[in-house]
């Protein structure tokens, strides 16, 4: 016979169970087996969801980056509001009378180009413009290789195409070497604006270029005819 074991209930007194050593041998192989299976299912658990995790995080990395990144109608949306901003700055500058336009390009009446040196504008203040040509040929009438026509405005009018992508300035003028001219002005953005000048002589001159705000950009005014 195997030797026994005493197992004693608790409330029985002195009384106690007796087994035999495999039983107790069987019950501890049984419990070790149960607690391994369990050990077991929590690593598989654990597994699945370091599996899970893997998968799923470039597909969240990919929706919080799809959240992020606008779609294209919305860029689109965004420019269309950005650029009617620009219009409406660019508008109160010409209702304002307060403007230069800097010129890269010089166009003749055959609307050919020529690329501009530096200090050709056209000056907008109040009722008073100022129109110059400039060159490194030579010295010319103001001491800058062209001409500075200083003029008075007479007449101005602004108006806005029907799409409201362009901005129209009409402006009467007269200087005293010059006489009477009119001055077409055409503002497509900040970075495309054109002003053409028609004198009395039937001959034309356009300045194409950036369009700025008065005095915040830096040009040289040579001598000029006065008003």
């Amino acid at each position: 016979m195997s030797p026994c074991h005493s197992l004693r209930v608790p409330g029985a007194g002195c009384a106690a169970l007796k087994f035999p050593c495999e039983v107790v041998v069987v019950a501890l192989l049984l419990i070790v087996i149960r607690v391994n299976q369990q050990l077991a299912m929590e690593k598989k658990m654990i597994l699945v969801m370091l599996g899970w995790l893997v998968v799923m995080t470039p597909v969240f990395g990919q929706a919080t980056e799809d959240q992020v990144k606008p779609s294209r109608k919305e860029r689109k949306e965004a420019k269309k509001e950005e650029m009617q901003a620009e219009m409406e700055g660019l508008m109160d500058l010409a209702e304002e009378r307060s403007f230069v336009i800097d010129a890269d390009f010089l166009l003749d009446r055959q609307s050919r180009q020529y690329l501009a040196a530096a200090n050709n504008f056209v000056s907008i203040s109040g009722d008073k413009i100022v129109i110059q040509t400039a060159s490194p040929a030579g010295i010319g009438y103001n001491g800058l290789g062209g001409v500075t026509v200083v003029g008075r405005i007479l007449d101005y009018q602004v108006t806005r195409s029907k799409n409201g992508k362009a901005i129209n300035v009409t402006a009467q003028m007269t200087s005293l070497g010059m006489g009477n001219a009119t001055m077409f002005i055409t503002i497509n953005g900040q970075e495309s604006a054109q002003a053409r000048l028609y004198g009395p002589w039937g001959r034309s001159l356009a300045f194409s270029g950036d369009i700025e705000p008065q005095g915040q950009s830096f040009r040289f005014r040579g001598q000029g005819v006065p008003f």
